[in-house]
This record gives C-alpha cells, sequence and structure tokens, in this order.
C-alpha cells in the first residue's frame, strides 16, 4: 500500500462512479421514457456503456492492456462467450469488447446500488433465475446479433485457479445453436483481487481460443459432456498461456513492494536490478 497507489485507485473509482451514475440517468431516458424503436434505443444505451467501461479501462495508465488472437472475436456472428472470472475488472472488460454483448451477472452485480440499475436497463440477465428459464429471453437478442457472456465458475477467483464450471453457459449455446468462444483472461487476478480495494501497476491480458461450434464434437455431444471436456482444456490453455505471460518483468512490482521500506539502498537495488532482468 502506497499513497501513490490509493490516489489511483480513488481516480478510476470516481470515474467509474460518476459514468455509471451518468449513464443511470442517460439509461431511464432512453429506455422508459421514450416509446418507439425500443430495440434501436436499447442499443444506442449499450454503445455508450460499451465506450464508457473502455474509456474507464483505458484511463487507468499504470495497467497494460494486452489482446491476442483477437481477429477470432468477431462479433458479427452471435456467440456464446466463456471467460475464467478472477477479478471485477473482468466485467468491464468484457463488456468494453463489443456493444452487442449481453453478460449474466449474479445477484449482487444486478442489485448493487451503484450500477444495479445500469444493469437491468441494459437487460443483463440475472443467472440465479436459472439458465432453462432464460433461452426464450435471450433468443430475442441473439435474433437481433448479441452474444452472450458468461463466467462458468460462477464466482470469482481468489487465487486465479480456474474452478469447475457449471452447465448454463453450454445449456445456452446447445439450446440457442451458438459457437463457444473460450476467452483467457490473465493478469487481473493481481491487478484487482477478489476483495481487494486497490488497483495496483498490473496487466490485462486477453486471449481469445478458436470458437467451438455446435457442430463440433471433439468436446462432446451433451452440453454436460462439453462442460467437463472444455473446461478441462481451458485449464490447460490457461497454464500454458501463465507460463508464457509470467516473466520476471511480470512479478517486478510485487518484488519491488517487498523492499519498500527495508532502506532506500535496497529499494533501489531492487529496483535497478529487476529492470535489467528479461
Amino acid at each position: 500500500f502506497t499513497l501513490w497507489s490509493f490516489t489511483k485507485t480513488i481516480f478510476a473509482f470516481t470515474y467509474y462512479v460518476t459514468g455509471c451514475l451518468l449513464l443511470t440517468f442517460i439509461g431511464f431516458i432512453l429506455t422508459k421514457c421514450i416509446p418507439f424503436a425500443k430495440d434501436r434505443m436499447k442499443y444506442i444505451y449499450h454503445v455508450m456503456i460499451c465506450k464508457m467501461m473502455w474509456s474507464l479501462l483505458y484511463i487507468m495508465g499504470n495497467v497494460k492492456k494486452r489482446f491476442e488472437n483477437k481477429e477470432a472475436a468477431h462479433f458479427e456472428k452471435p456467440c456464446v462467450l466463456i471467460a475464467n472470472h478472477a477479478s471485477f475488472l473482468d466485467l468491464l472488460r468484457i463488456i468494453s469488447l463489443h456493444p452487442k454483448i449481453l453478460l449474466l451477472t449474479n445477484k449482487w452485480v444486478w442489485r448493487s446500488p451503484v450500477f444495479g440499475a445500469l444493469v437491468r436497463m441494459a437487460d443483463y440477465y440475472p443467472v440465479e433465475e436459472g439458465a432453462e428459464f432464460s433461452v426464450d429471453k435471450l433468443s430475442y437478442w441473439v435474433d437481433r446479433g448479441y452474444s452472450i457472456a458468461i463466467f462458468p465458475e460462477g464466482t470469482r477467483s481468489y487465487d486465479d485457479e480456474i474452478k469447475r464450471f457449471h452447465k448454463g453457459a453450454f445449456y445456452l449455446a446447445q439450446q440457442l445453436k451458438l459457437d463457444i468462444l473460450p476467452t483467457l483472461f490473465h493478469g487481473v487476478g493481481y491487478t484487482m483481487r477478489k476483495s481487494d480495494f486497490l488497483l495496483k501497476d498490473g496487466e490485462i491480458n486477453v486471449k481469445f481460443l478458436p470458437r467451438i461450434t455446435p457442430e463440433d464434437s471433439n468436446y462432446g455431444i451433451t452440453y454436460s459432456e462439453r462442460a467437463r471436456k472444455i473446461g478441462r482444456m481451458f485449464r490447460e490453455e490457461f497454464k500454458d498461456y501463465s507460463m508464457s505471460r509470467e516473466v520476471p518483468a511480470y512479478y517486478r512490482e510485487q518484488l519491488i513492494k517487498n523492499y519498500l521500506y527495508k532502506g532506500p539502498v535496497l529499494e533501489w537495488y531492487c529496483r535497478i536490478k529487476s529492470t535489467l532482468e528479461d
């Protein structure tokens, strides 16, 4: 903890809360007060949310952003995007990818006093309703070109260990006949860990894996088989991706902070030495 890290965190949260409150007001006008062109107004609202979340991520100058295999993320064709979940920042990253993404959320996001109204007006869907009860409503938006984003673990991980995948995402993909787009998030767990308030100098690395079509039987036929086999593949890919990203420079900030209050000589030796490492 340093004064500078606290200042960066306060700035980012102030920007976020202000943006959410402004978008809540605009959303009320677009979705509640305008009686015509409802789908068009909803799309305009999604564009504004997408741009706001993108601006928030890129105003965090202390956080590096990186994409790999971005050409796989063509949202012109609807899909079910699945991703690992380690941080609140995962939500911002997904929403900022494309305006036509519907996020399936849990109850704390749906009922949040800061952005709950925004989430509800954007038609993000609460997963506690159950996947089997959401098919008809989500089908309406899929027919209009929207993709669905789900965290199949169901909750954020404390240690970046990917937990067992629940079956809901794969059930929806089967019922709606959609491709599955596996997406790896790396670095967000350190940048802002679950239950941690501070925004650290970290990375948000995103890697899109190849789409899995409904006809692809390599991962099984039923949604239960797919949940198990895709989950296993996802964990293996994440392990390989983590090893490729976690070079010495990735741990530099964590290392330096261990020596902040142990004398200037030791601290600056650590800073200079770590800079010389690959």
